[in-house]
């Protein structure tokens, strides 16, 4: 299974920008797609963040919870 930018970012709960640095220097290989963008396959996103892949990829951020949340 191959991840875009976007989904490896929701996937590990890091930013695009982490993931994107650590592809730039090396930490994480990623093949680009014929649009350009970058392909991640799952066992080496696993490899790079210690990420399980049976834990499957959150489409959704979890809701903001705690004193600084916006009352519902």
């Amino acid at each position: 299974m191959e991840l875009s930018l976007s989904a490896a970012a929701r996937a590990t709960g890091r930013s695009k920008s982490t993931i994107g640095r650590a592809i730039k220097s090396g930490k994480l290989s990623a093949r680009r797609d014929e649009a350009g963008g970058y392909r991640i396959d799952a066992s080496e996103l696993a490899r790079a963040f210690d990420w399980d892949p049976q834990a499957g990829v959150p489409w959704r951020a979890p809701e903001p919870s705690g004193p600084l949340a916006e009352p519902k």
